[in-house]
């Protein structure tokens, strides 16, 4: 079961990403003008949706166990190994 999420998860981030490319091309290059991708990043100034849902992920995720009563989580997360 895991694995097939795990493939599930992959798929609909190759699927985000196609989207979004076709999306930031309507900014007026198509693929005639054969740019990378990541050029066409970089000139936007845009962040992928990948990583700024990685990011509010990781945010709440941190306030979330901040706000909770049990220590544990707290240790969990604030955890440095030696």
């Amino acid at each position: 079961m895991t694995t097939n999420y795990g493939k599930k998860t992959v798929k609909h981030k190759k699927s985000l990403s196609s989207v979004e490319m076709k999306f930031f091309r309507t900014a007026g290059y198509t693929l005639l003008d054969q740019k990378r991708n990541g050029e066409i990043i970089e000139e936007l100034k845009v962040e992928l949706a990948d990583k700024t849902l990685r990011r509010y992920k990781s945010n709440w995720l941190q306030g979330h166990v901040t706000r909770m009563n049990n220590m544990m989580p707290k240790i969990m997360l604030n955890f440095k190994p030696n």
